[in-house]
């Protein structure tokens, strides 16, 4: 109470405190702070949902691709975005990092990749990896399974140890597919399907809501983003 008036009144701050203009100042600098993120994170779910609408997923692909990422409101998402600011990807998810890491030796993955995977899929949240916070498309846990695909994999995507594990081969499988580990996340991403197609004809792939192919746009900046991001961080050479 004393502080929240002495930042209103200008009364001088007691000797070998923090000055009150600079109390105040950083008080000021987290609410804005807070309020930032709180609204970019109201507007990049709203931007989901709209995106989720306009692209329907395509019963052909397996991937989690047209799952949007798990939603939350938008004060856990404001809170996991300013956390996100200040914390390490690698420092999240250390209590994950053995785990991954081993899924990722035995099926022949870099496992800053898989990690940084995971990062982007989940960002570490507990909520998302335990499943109490799903997609709008039903993706769930650390690698955002779509069921179909887990069924397909024999993954567990609530599982730790299994969906680390799903989601190595997969990346793997991928890799041996398109010959580069960019391609491979972009397919991860993207669904093998429309990244084949985009390498054939240097468009994307517009699909209808029973999946068939109706015309073709630009490859959606979703999928440029998700490699950049990723690539900014980790190697994919």
């Amino acid at each position: 109470m004393t502080s929240r008036s002495s930042c209103r009144s200008g009364l001088t701050a007691p000797s070998g405190a923090m000055p009150t203009d600079r109390r105040c100042d950083v008080r000021g600098l987290l609410a804005l702070s807070i309020i930032a993120a709180a609204g970019v994170a109201a507007w990049g779910i709203a931007r989901r949902r709209d995106l989720a609408s306009s692209a329907p997923a395509s019963p052909a692909e397996p991937a989690s691709w047209a799952a949007p990422p798990a939603e939350a409101d938008p004060l856990t998402s404001a809170l996991y975005a300013v956390e996100d600011l200040v914390t390490d990807w690698k420092a999240k998810g250390a209590k994950y990092a053995s785990i991954i890491a081993a899924a990722a030796t035995r099926h022949g993955v870099p496992p800053d990749l898989l990690m940084r995977v995971a990062y982007q899929e989940s960002r570490f949240r507990e909520d998302i990896i335990t499943g109490k916070t799903r997609s709008s498309a039903g993706a769930v846990g650390m690698f955002q399974f779509m069921p179909a695909t887990a069924r397909d994999l024999g993954v567990d995507p609530l599982n730790v140890t299994s969906a680390a594990d799903g989601a190595a081969r997969y990346l793997r499988q991928l890799y041996r597919q398109f010959g580069s580990w960019s391609w491979a996340v972009a397919a991860y991403n993207g669904g093998p399907g429309n990244i084949s197609y985009f390498l054939k004809n240097g468009a994307w792939p517009k699909r209808n809501g029973s999946g068939q192919i109706i015309g073709t746009k630009a490859r959606p900046a979703e999928n440029v983003n998700y490699v950049a991001q990723i690539g900014a961080d980790v190697s994919l050479a």
